[in-house]
């Protein structure tokens, strides 16, 4: 199998972001994948790793395209190499000489998400998260605080259909 490197930006995106327009343009293919319970996604796939992952990881990949558009996708952005875990986030934000940690939260634990925050705060420069409550972006910001970080709600109204 041939192994994915780093990539400038997600291969997965939100076909209704600049990014993902910009992809489709370019040939990446338009798919469907669910974000339970509130539907599907309209993502743009880059055609290397549309079996390569689950619909699931894909719709996740999807969600950084649009933390990259709410930041102007300024700096530098890669997917790190493997699945993310834990200890590894959905995305790496590169910018004025520091590294940021991007995630996207589709419902993890609270006790996961707690375990994400501290673990980036003593990681990296920096964290930014993708959430779908207004709730779950308190918490992040209440358990985070005073440490760096941005919390973007997406909602899920404007991103399924």
């Amino acid at each position: 199998m041939v192994e994915i490197r780093p990539v400038e930006g997600p291969p997965a995106a939100l076909a209704r972001t600049a990014y993902g327009k910009e992809r489709l343009r370019q040939g990446w293919k338009l798919v469907e994948v669910p974000l339970p319970p509130y539907g599907n996604l309209q993502a743009v796939v880059d055609p290397r790793v549309l079996t390569r992952y689950s619909a699931s990881y894909l719709a996740h990949l999807a969600l950084v395209s649009a933390v990259g558009d709410a930041r102007g996708w300024e700096g530098r952005w890669e997917i790190p190499e493997g699945r993310p875990g834990e200890a590894v986030p959905d995305a790496l934000w590169y910018r004025n000489g520091e590294v940021w940690a991007v995630e996207v939260d589709l419902g993890y634990s609270r006790q996961k998400v707690v375990r994400k925050v501290e673990h980036y705060q003593r990681v990296y420069h920096g964290q930014i998260w993708g959430v779908l409550s207004p709730q779950r972006k308190r918490e992040i910001l209440a358990k985070a605080w005073p440490g760096r970080v941005e919390v973007l709600l997406i909602r899920p109204e404007e991103v399924v259909g």
